[in-house]
Formats: structure tokens, C-alpha cells, sequence
């Protein structure tokens, strides 16, 4: 879905940003670049799945591919997420995530 800037009376204004999703053969969510109106990119974000097709882990990156933050998913013998966590972009964990639940 593309993005459009709105001035303070409500008017649509210049295209603020457009999105491209890819999805590998299984349909699983493997990419998002997000680009500006001219189409430079702002953003690209990577995502790893298992053999079940979870989310394992997302890698963001910016317009010169710095790194801006990374997602690691682990899990327990039974299949359950085991505290996924969120580093930012030198690698500190910054967030630790918990009740975490898979939808059906």
C-alpha cells in the first residue's frame, strides 16, 4: 500500500513511500523494501523461516544498507517461542519479548 503525505487541511499530497513485498514459493513472507517517491530505498527488511515456515528471524537495513536492527527467534523442545529478542543496530539486545503466541 503506497503512502501519501497529508497537509493540515486534509489534502493528499506527494507520495511519502511504497512498499514491496516478496513471498518465497511456500508463500511465506520473505521480504519488504519500503522506497521513497523516487524510488531510492528508505528500508529493507529480511526474514529467515523454519522447516514449519516460523518466523526465525528479520534483519532492517537502511538506505545504505546499514544495519538497523535484527529479530532472532528461538524455540523450546515443543515448538514454543523461547524469548524472541531484538538487538539494534551495533548488536546490544534492546528488547526481550515474552507471551509471545503463533497465530492459527
Amino acid at each position: 500500500m503506497d503512502t501519501y503525505l497529508v497537509n493540515s487541511t486534509g489534502k493528499v499530497g506527494l507520495l511519502d513511500e511504497k512498499p514491496v513485498e516478496k513471498f518465497d514459493l511456500n508463500g511465506h513472507f520473505i521480504s519488504y523494501v519500503e522506497t521513497n517517491d523516487k524510488d531510492s530505498i528508505k528500508a529493507k527488511c529480511k526474514f529467515e523461516h523454519n522447516a514449519k515456515g516460523i518466523m526465525t528471524s528479520m534483519d532492517t537495513a537502511g538506505n545504505n544498507r546499514e544495519k538497523k536492527t535484527a529479530i532472532t527467534v528461538d524455540y523450546d523442545s515443543f515448538g514454543k517461542y523461547d524469548l524472541p529478542k531484538s538487538f539494534d543496530s551495533i548488536g546490544k539486545m534492546d528488547v526481550c519479548y515474552s507471551n509471545i503466541i503463533t497465530n492459527k
